[in-house]
């Protein structure tokens, strides 16, 4: 591979923001990269927008019959030739600098496959998404729900030579679904701790639709299933609700839970991957749950009475939104 970084750009209707996007990519400070876009079946302006684009550095392909953005991402893994490759989606925007820091991060840190980073939101009041890059504690949150932003990520490209495809089974989780087939097969995760991209926050409305029409729960409910066989389906319902809400639960659902989280505790430890790290993204849901079981007291006087080396990595490594 003589590439160091292919940027991989999968677009449908993307008309009123592929060329912001395309453009972050191509004016990256940064020696060897080429942008691969794939097109998929747009009905809009967007691969004239693209094509006009004169640069060596760009290579664009094209369907006319959309067959969906699982599709649009596998292809993209196969035709790119990027020691590392860097995801990014057409409705978001690239900082100056990604490339080149999280390049460096990789090449140094030979143990991290898939690299993700913070990220600047856009439509929101939110302003950052930060996570902590200690791996034990990553890959142990990676248990409970998916905590990365695709667009953030740089891996290394062992998709297709070692068969690591997108699973359209999962579509629009499929993301989640390959962060977990990544962990199960010992792929190191890590986070550079900078913000890396701008990222398009969907409406509540575009969120509610996307659930509707892919049935987003159902799927949540098969991988959570898969990383946690000893659940029954109606189980990791429950436990679903109470991962992705911060609402306070009903009576019925604690016991659930607790023994839901007692378990995992448990694999943990028989599985000897039960180090600090994993203590501590386990402590997080632990904290959540009194919290959301009992109030904002119980909770706080639970985690002062918890060992201050653990409370002390939970502030350091917990997922904070700004």
């Amino acid at each position: 591979m003589n590439t160091a970084v292919s940027v991989l750009i999968p677009a449908y209707n993307a008309e009123n923001s592929i060329l912001p996007a395309v453009w972050s990519a191509l004016n990256q400070a940064f020696s060897s990269f080429e942008v691969l876009v794939y097109v998929d079946g747009a009905t809009d302006k967007t691969i004239d927008f693209v094509a006009a684009i004169e640069d060596p550095k760009l290579k664009v392909f094209a369907e006319g019959e959309r067959k969906g953005i699982v599709h649009a991402r596998n292809r993209l893994l196969e035709k790119a030739s990027g020691k590392y490759i860097a995801w990014l989606d057409a409705d978001d925007i690239m900082l100056p600098g990604r490339l080149h820091a999280q390049f460096d991060y990789l090449e140094n840190h030979p143990d991290i496959s898939l690299l993700a980073g913070w990220a600047q939101l856009r439509n929101t009041e939110l302003k950052t998404v930060q996570l902590g890059g200690f791996r034990p504690f990553l890959e142990t949150l990676l248990l409970f729900r998916n905590p990365f932003i695709q667009s953030t990520i740089m891996a290394r490209n062992f998709f297709a030579v070692e068969g690591f495809w997108f699973d359209p089974e999962f579509e629009y989780t499929e993301d989640y679904d390959m962060y977990l087939r990544c962990l199960q097969a010992g792929k190191g995760f890590g986070v550079l701790q900078e913000p890396v991209v701008s990222y398009y926050i969907s409406s509540a409305s575009e969120a509610d639709q996307k659930q509707s029409r892919y049935a987003l729960n159902s799927k949540l409910v098969k991988l959570m299933l898969r990383t946690h066989p000893f659940l029954a389906e109606q189980e990791a319902l429950v436990i679903l609700s109470f991962l992705r809400n911060n609402n306070a639960l009903e009576k019925p659902a604690t016991a659930t839970i607790r023994r839901f989280l007692t378990r995992v505790k448990k694999t943990l430890k028989q599985e000897k991957r039960y180090s600090s790290g994993a203590a501590a993204a386990l402590l997080y849901q632990q904290f959540r749950f009194v919290r959301a079981s009992r109030g904002w007291f119980y909770a706080g006087i639970w985690l002062l009475g918890k060992k201050p080396a653990l409370w002390l990595l939970l502030r350091k490594n917990r997922p904070i939104y700004r």
